[in-house]
């Protein structure tokens, strides 16, 4: 898929639930004075409707929404999530499945 230019960057499945993306460094914005030095991002599955219940819970503020709530595709397919920067400036995917197919995920609830 790589090689054929379907998909952007490679994955490495290494559980039914977990999955490594390497992103090539061309992915990086012009201006990479606020970019992550060691990883792009990390995702956290929460036990929510939807990850937009955060916006409006108070746990982050607006500057610290990278990204708005839209499907996404992930380790486990289909799922909803948002992006947001915690305290150390790191990006973090927040992202809610419909359906838990592996209930052994940890789950974090906020």
């Amino acid at each position: 898929e790589l090689r054929a230019r379907t998909v952007p960057f490679p994955s490495v499945r290494l559980n039914s639930s977990t999955i490594i993306n390497f992103f090539p460094t061309s992915k990086l914005p012009d201006d990479t004075s606020n970019a992550p030095t060691n990883l792009n991002h990390f995702c956290v599955v929460v036990d929510l409707t939807i990850p937009s219940e955060l916006i409006v819970s108070g746990h982050f503020t607006v500057e610290e929404i990278v990204q708005p709530p839209c499907k996404r595709f992930g380790a486990r397919g289909d799922g909803t999530s948002l992006y947001v920067r915690d305290p150390d400036g790191n990006e973090v995917e927040v992202r809610y499945y419909p359906w838990n197919p592996d209930d052994t995920v940890q789950k974090v609830q906020f």
